[in-house]
């Protein structure tokens, strides 16, 4: 991948069969540990050297061949963090928790250091109600501000603080209230002291 100018045709960045889709992309290095969470509120671990390197416009690798996910458990996000003792490469570099959304509405905040170790049939990452389903996960810092935007147009951001830590196999609380044909579509993690604008695409 190149640096282009504003206006320009972009390449392929990768070849998906007709019924797939790109939905997440990220930067990582060799020795990252990579979390995947499905729908169904678990979350499996990988160490990035484990994903066969491939050319930029190939299909890559069914998730399904890497991690031993259930008949009908879906990946719905991941996230990469590098494991290191050095203390110039925790906090504000990698991340101290594990923020998570349900389409509900239902948010939850756990230490990332709880996902060290996962075996290969995965741990429960959130207990979810009935018709509930587990779609975001991002890192955050523990002073990060969180911002949810839902179907129907609405949003609502908040202090992280707002949201205590809880353990891995616990459900979550309300992060917003939402109407009866209402559902979460998007979450993102925003730096307390960042300068950002909010861009929305429909």
């Amino acid at each position: 991948f190149r640096t282009q100018h504003r206006g320009g045709k972009g390449v392929k960045g990768m070849t998906t069969k007709e019924e797939d889709g790109i939905l997440n992309i990220r930067s990582a290095q060799t020795h990252d540990n990579i979390l995947f969470f499905t729908n169904r509120g678990k979350s499996y671990q990988l160490r990035a050297f484990e994903i066969a390197e491939s050319s930029r416009t190939s299909k890559g690798t069914a998730v399904v061949n890497l991690i031993n996910i259930e008949v009908g458990e879906i990946v719905e996000s991941f996230i990469n963090y590098r494991a290191s003792t050095s203390k110039d490469e925790q906090g504000v570099k990698q991340g101290k928790y594990v923020f998570l959304s349900t389409k509900n509405g239902t948010v939850k905040k756990t230490a990332l250091s709880e996902f060290e170790n996962i075996r290969r049939s995965g741990i429960i990452a959130i207990k979810l109600d009935k018709g509930d389903e587990l779609a975001w996960s991002k890192l955050t810092n523990g002073d990060d501000d969180i911002i949810l935007t839902t179907h129907d147009g609405k949003s609502i951001r908040f202090s992280e603080k707002s949201v205590r830590p809880l353990g891995r196999s616990t459900m979550g609380v309300r992060g917003i209230k939402l109407q009866a044909t209402d559902e979460l579509i998007s979450m993102d993690v925003i730096q307390k002291d960042a300068k950002t604008d909010l861009i929305t695409i429909m």
